[in-house]
């Protein structure tokens, strides 16, 4: 009989704790997510990067691409991934994030910048973050 109560309740515990709202990816979560994966995939998640870096061999075979995404750019998959209310605008020729479209004073520029390096075969081996703003 204990064994059926302890049993009801564990299976009404079970749904309450699936509906507990997960929290946000972190930038470098986010980032973190694509070590391992095509470059292609970055791409068409990210979009275009703001700068696109490439080493070759003397050969001109590729060493490695690195693909820079500055300011708002910086955020634009996390951001879309999350539902995130704040959202990157242009004002006054510097980026600043802002809330439901809004821009208010306390709106700030955003400072950083969203690097990852891939190996000859595309595949996103590391990633670095700077700037300031980059721990949204």
């Amino acid at each position: 009989m204990k064994t059926h109560i302890v049993l009801s309740a564990l299976a009404l515990l079970v749904p309450a704790c699936a509906s507990v709202e997960t929290p946000k990816p972190t930038l470098e979560q986010d980032a973190q997510r694509w070590i391992g994966r095509p470059a292609a995939e970055l791409l068409a998640a990210k979009g275009e990067p703001t700068k696109t870096i490439t080493r070759k061999y003397e050969t001109g075979e590729l060493i490695e691409l690195t693909f820079e995404y500055s300011g708002a750019a910086a955020f634009r998959d996390a951001a879309q991934n999350n539902n995130s209310r704040l959202q990157p605008v242009m004002l006054n020729g510097q980026w600043v994030m802002v809330s439901d479209g809004t821009v208010s004073t306390t709106s700030k520029p955003v400072i950083c910048k969203l690097s990852f390096k891939t190996d000859a075969n595309q595949i996103v081996r590391s990633w670095t973050a700077e700037g300031k703003n980059c721990r949204q």
